[in-house]
């Protein structure tokens, strides 16, 4: 199959060597990317989440918080258990500090806390 371009006005004919290289052009341009999948774990988080977590000016909030949205993304938005072992594995912080940012989060209306007796809050990201 014979393709052409425009050359000084006029039609011509291709050569082999720019056909190939036209075809070449094309199969780039068509082929889909494909990028690797992230093996690295990862939060979605909304705009207003962040401008209040902002306002809290906390990094204990902000990491809790953050343990806590994938939390959320693992159990698929229903409530869940998070237990002081699992959040000081992830943050490094005493019970105290995480109870202060559990209260500061559950204020700012960032989660729901059920509260049971002597066993881990029930928490729900808002």
């Amino acid at each position: 199959m014979t393709s052409y371009r425009f050359a000084g006005g006029r039609l011509v004919a291709r050569t082999a060597e720019e056909h190939a290289e036209l075809q070449r052009r094309k199969g780039e341009a068509v082929a889909p990317l494909i990028r690797a999948k992230s093996t690295e774990r990862f939060v979605l988080i909304k705009l207003q989440q962040l401008d209040t977590l902002f306002g809290l000016k906390s990094r204990a909030c902000t990491l809790l918080f953050m343990v806590m949205l994938y939390e959320n993304f693992r159990h698929r938005g229903k409530p869940f258990i998070l237990s002081a072992d699992k959040i000081a594995a992830n943050g490094g912080f005493s019970r105290r500090t995480q109870r202060r940012a559990v209260l500061r989060l559950e204020a700012c209306g960032l989660i729901s806390v059920k509260r049971r007796n002597r066993t881990p809050p029930e928490i729900a990201v808002l």
